[in-house]
C-alpha cells in the first residue's frame, strides 16, 4: 500500500505541470516578496523536480518496491 502511493507522488512531482508551476512562481513579482527562505524552498523543489524528471518511472516503481521488502 506504501509503495502505491509512494509511485503516485513521485508521477505527481514529475508532471510537467509541476515544473511549469514552479517555473512560473520563481518568475513572477510575487516570488521577490518571498522571504529568503521561502524563495530557497521554492527553488530545491525546482531543483528536486528536475533531477527526478530524469529517473524513468518504471525504475522509480521497482526501486520503491525493493526498498520496502528491504525495511
Amino acid at each position: 500500500m506504501i509503495t502505491h502511493y509512494e509511485n503516485k507522488l513521485f508521477e505527481m512531482q514529475t508532471l510537467g505541470q509541476y515544473g511549469s508551476l514552479l517555473e512560473n512562481l520563481i518568475d513572477s513579482d510575487e516570488f521577490s516578496k518571498l522571504e529568503d527562505d521561502e524563495q530557497r524552498y521554492i527553488n530545491n523543489l525546482l531543483r528536486h523536480y528536475k533531477d527526478d524528471i530524469k529517473v524513468p518511472q518504471d525504475f522509480y516503481i521497482r526501486y520503491s518496491k525493493l526498498k520496502i521488502n528491504l525495511i
